[in-house]
């Protein structure tokens, strides 16, 4: 009698069961979105209003011309991490529009490009091989143009000095003297350069 009881009673779940449309076998079913109570469902997000990730940013000094004896300093936000590579390119890059719009400018010549920059960290001599094309720039313009790698450079972390190639090949680049080095140059180099203070 008690085995009857069990059976209509298993019967009977089975007919409610399929009678509210609920699967019968006990795998996990995956229910489609419209199915779902609204207060279950995520409202749609467009892409436009989803928050961007945070943009890290470091400090970067970048040293250009204005028209005087020394060169002055413009600090940029600059993605991190900024290293060799990524300030010698925004260097030559040249001021930004506001920058000129303050009065800055730059003796770099709009050719000159990147071939690449490495740093020897045991040493740290820094090796900038630049493409400076059909540069026509001669005296205290190509020294200024220097002056302002060699500033800017050396305010990275770990860069003492730096050696210029052309091309891959040693170049010599004009220095405070008046003489030209085809070594590594230094911030002593363009001391009458630096900005005051």
């Amino acid at each position: 009698m008690r085995s009857r009881r069990l059976a209509v009673g298993l019967t009977v779940a089975a007919v409610l069961a399929a009678g509210c449309g609920l699967p019968t076998d006990g795998d996990p079913q995956e229910l489609a979105t419209d199915d779902l109570p609204s207060d279950l469902v995520a409202p749609a997000q467009d892409e436009d209003e989803r928050p961007l990730p945070p943009s890290e940013t470091v400090p970067i000094d970048l040293y250009f011309d204005a028209g005087e004896e020394t060169l002055v300093v413009a600090t940029r936000d600059h993605p991190a991490p900024a290293n060799l590579a990524s300030v010698v390119r925004t260097l030559l890059e040249g001021p930004t529009e506001q920058e000129r719009d303050d009065g800055l400018s730059t003796a770099i010549p709009a050719e000159w490009t990147l071939v690449e920059a490495t740093l020897t960290v045991e040493t740290g001599v820094g090796t900038v091989d630049l493409d400076t094309g059909e540069t026509s720039l001669t005296g205290d313009e190509l020294r200024r143009a220097f002056a302002q790698l060699v500033l800017t450079i050396t305010e990275l972390e770990g860069v003492d000095s730096i050696r210029f190639l052309a091309n891959g090949e040693p170049t010599e680049v004009p220095i405070d003297d008046g003489t030209s080095e085809d070594g590594a140059v230094t911030v002593s180099d363009y001391r009458s350069l630096q900005p005051i203070g």
